[in-house]
């Protein structure tokens, strides 16, 4: 159990890397300043709901009380990613963007930071992995 759960909070703890590894730079070059103010509040609502998620995470955890720390990891880092996944969103990017270059922008965009999220869970689950097999 014990080695199943750190490898999955490894996993976890790899995606917490995201928002480091997946800057905004080029987003300046392609919106114009409406739309701009329209992707600040977008990022503003997306944090809130992280925020609140791993709030909730944390606190349900604390409650749980497990044992074991990869546990403990597992659970609140895993209701947070749910609770954001679960989340309505008010503002959707997509539904503000005018021109076929913004669209193509953007989707080449959304579709980056998806694999970039996907390959450091699965980064974070083989070094998980392999620190089980050595500690086991």
């Amino acid at each position: 159990m014990t080695s199943t759960s750190c490898t999955i909070a490894a996993g976890l703890l790899m995606t917490g890397l995201f928002p480091l590894v997946a800057p905004d730079k080029d987003i300046q070059k392609v919106l114009h300043h409406e739309q701009l103010k329209v992707y600040e509040k977008v990022v503003k609502e997306r944090a809130g709901i992280y925020i609140g998620g791993s709030i909730l995470g944390l606190a349900l955890a604390i409650l749980l009380n497990p044992k074991h720390p990869c546990v403990f990891i597992t659970i609140s880092m895993g209701v947070a990613i749910l609770y954001y996944l679960l989340s309505p969103k008010s503002i959707w990017m997509l539904n503000h963007l005018t021109t076929r270059e913004q669209i193509d922008f953007w989707t080449k965009k959304y579709k980056s930071m998806q694999q970039t999220y996907y390959w450091l869970f699965a980064i974070g689950l083989l070094i998980g992995a392999f620190l089980s097999l050595q500690t086991g």
